[in-house]
């Protein structure tokens, strides 16, 4: 997707650890993923976050699922 978006649009890759990142933070720490969306001021946004944990965990892992698949969305909506 991004190599189709590329010759039109800007695009800035974000992670918490990947070296090839342009921007480094973590999505869980609200205040830190708000400034970046200040500083950036994107056109869209695709939303890409998995947790650090196997797919096959996140019936157990109920509080990261929300915070993933409902809390997040709504920060980067707002």
């Amino acid at each position: 997707m991004c190599m189709q978006l590329s010759p039109s649009h800007e695009i800035i890759k974000v992670s918490k650890s990947s070296p090839s990142a342009g921007f480094k933070v973590d999505v869980s720490d609200a205040r830190a993923l708000s400034l970046l969306l200040e500083k950036t001021r994107p056109d869209a946004i695709i939303n890409a976050v998995k947790p650090a944990f196997g797919a096959d965990k996140m019936e157990t892992e109920k509080a990261v699922s929300y915070a993933l698949n409902t809390t997040l969305p709504q920060q980067l909506a707002e």
